[in-house]
C-alpha cells in the first residue's frame, strides 16, 4: 500500500531531516520552500519582521513500512532536538 507523508521542518533543520528521510529509502521525496505558517509548537514562521523565519515541506512517497519507519525516526528526533522551534510535524495518508 502506497502512502504519502508531509514533513514540515524549520529551515535550520532541513539538512538533518532530509538525511533521515533519505536513510528510510522512500520511493521519492520533494522539498518545497519557503513554507510559512504556525505549527502546534514553537513560534509561527511567517518570513516577516513580526514572525521571522520559514519552514520547509518535504513530500515523501513510500510503502506503509517506509512511512512507519520515517515516523519512528522523526518521533525520536523530536524527543532529542534542541527545542520546540526545531521540532518537525509529519502527517501521512494512504494513496492509490
Amino acid at each position: 500500500m502506497n502512502k504519502i507523508a508531509f514533513v514540515i521542518c524549520n529551515v535550520s533543520s532541513l539538512e538533518e531531516i532530509t538525511e533521515i528521510v533519505s536513510r528510510c529509502k522512500p520511493e521519492f521525496y520533494q522539498i518545497v520552500e519557503p513554507v510559512t505558517g504556525a505549527l502546534p509548537f514553537g513560534d509561527p514562521r511567517m518570513n516577516n519582521a513580526i514572525w521571522p523565519g520559514f519552514s520547509d515541506l518535504i513530500i515523501v512517497k513510500g510503502s506503509e513500512d517506509t512511512i512507519l519507519e520515517l515516523r519512528k525516526h522523526l518521533d525520536y528526533y523530536n524527543q532529542t532536538c534542541r527545542g520546540n522551534d526545531e521540532k518537525v510535524v509529519m502527517e501521512s495518508w494512504t494513496i492509490d
